[in-house]
């Protein structure tokens, strides 16, 4: 019987017989592996929360200003430094529009703000002297402080830091305008008394103006006056040029005015009367070096209350002139009566119970007595001499015919 286990031989054609597997191997101890140490465990860190996903809270759009009024001072940017003309243009937001010529020591520009108003923005020059900057900010806050008055220019922001104000823009024309009106005498009147009313308004803030003259003194739609520079002008800066707009501030401006000085309201009183000689006359007024002007162009043409009146306010001597604006426009009221203003220098025909009582060094009223004398009996007329004379021979011969017989 043959082994079930021995090999078979091959197959022609077939698979190669399988090897058979090896003996197992008799059992021996054998060295388990190294256990390695356990490593110390690491701290045990909280896993960061993940971030909350941002809350969004719906965002308004910020009111849009109104185009009137302009903003308060508080809003008026602040900078250590003064900007130039175009950063500050920028910072406000402003379009130029145009370059204005400046005046004085002021620039001027034509702008239109974010809301779309046309606007004349006006600054000082940061070099001009401390005390001008100083008076140009005072006269833009009160010019602010009365822009609800029709009779005075608009002014809606105040930058103080930057020297500049934004104000209206007026293009109807100017005093300088008037001679092609022929107003009538009444009409030239109250216009007189709009621009001293305004001038009022000014001093009662405590500000003089100090250069008034036709083309500062604007028209608006009803050809009413509208004042503006008030305060913001230096006369003695003007006074080494010789364009047209400073001989014309030059011939408005008191005397004192033009040696830098400004003392007190009598400075608006001689710039308001020189201001009325204008509109009178159609013309700007001849220069007069008199103490008392003379006026005679003017005496042609207005009647004799008015002269007299003017040549009160424009008296070189500042304690010669009104004191106050209001007093000026009480005497042009009543420029009928007789006792307004002062007479001419020299003429004692015409009475002036009005004149002040301090005059130029020197002057005194034409009509002033030099001393009171008594009454003197009137003279006897021809008639009269020759029969007092023959009675005086008759007396004398009678005398001597007594004596004769008396021997």
């Amino acid at each position: 019987m043959s082994d079930p286990n021995a090999p078979k031989p091959p197959t022609p054609g077939g698979p190669p017989p399988r090897r058979p597997p090896p003996p197992p191997t008799p059992n021996r101890a054998v060295a388990a592996p190294p256990v390695p140490a356990p490593k110390p465990a690491a701290p045990h860190v909280a896993a960061p929360k993940p971030a909350a996903a941002p809350r969004v809270v719906p965002v308004q759009a910020p009111p849009v200003a109104p185009a009137e009024p302009a903003p308060p001072l508080s809003q008026a940017p602040v900078s250590a430094a003064p900007l130039s003309n175009n950063s500050l243009l920028a910072s406000l937001g402003f379009e130029l529009l145009e370059a204005l010529p400046s005046r004085g020591a002021t620039s001027r520009f034509r702008v239109r703000t974010p809301e779309g108003t046309e606007r004349l923005l006006t600054r000082v020059s940061g070099t001009a002297a401390p005390l001008e900057q100083q008076l140009f900010l005072a006269g833009a806050r009160v010019m602010r402080e009365l822009q609800d008055r029709r009779d005075i220019l608009a002014v809606h922001a105040v930058y103080e830091e930057q020297g500049a104000f934004l104000s209206d823009l007026w293009t109807v024309g100017s005093t300088a305008d008037l001679s092609a009106l022929r107003w009538s005498l009444e009409q030239k009147l109250a216009f007189i008394q709009a621009v001293g009313g305004a001038l009022q308004a000014i001093h009662e803030l405590g500000l003089i103006h100090g250069c008034l003259c036709p083309s500062n003194v604007l028209l608006n739609d009803d050809l009413m006056p509208v004042i503006t520079e008030a305060g913001t002008i230096s006369i003695a800066d003007h006074m080494t040029r010789a364009d047209e707009l400073d001989n014309e501030y030059k011939a408005f401006a008191a005397p004192e005015v033009l040696k830098g000085i400004l003392l007190d309201a009598t400075v608006d009183v001689y710039s308001l009367a020189q201001l009325a000689h204008f509109v009178f006359l159609g013309e700007t007024p001849p220069p007069d070096p008199s103490p008392l002007p003379k006026l005679d162009a003017l005496s042609k043409l207005v009647p004799d209350g008015i002269t007299r009146v003017i040549r009160r306010g424009t008296a070189r001597a500042s304690q010669a002139r009104y004191r106050t604006i209001r007093a000026f426009l009480e005497d042009l009221r009543n420029y009928k009566n007789a006792d307004v203003g002062l007479p001419r220098e020299g003429d004692a025909s015409l009475q002036n119970r009005g004149a002040p009582t301090s005059l130029p060094p020197g002057k005194r009223p034409a009509n002033a007595a030099s001393k009171a004398r008594p009454p003197r009996a009137p003279e006897p007329k021809g008639a009269t001499k020759m029969w007092l004379l023959a009675l005086g021979l008759v007396l004398i011969l009678a005398l001597a015919g007594a004596a004769f017989l008396i021997r």
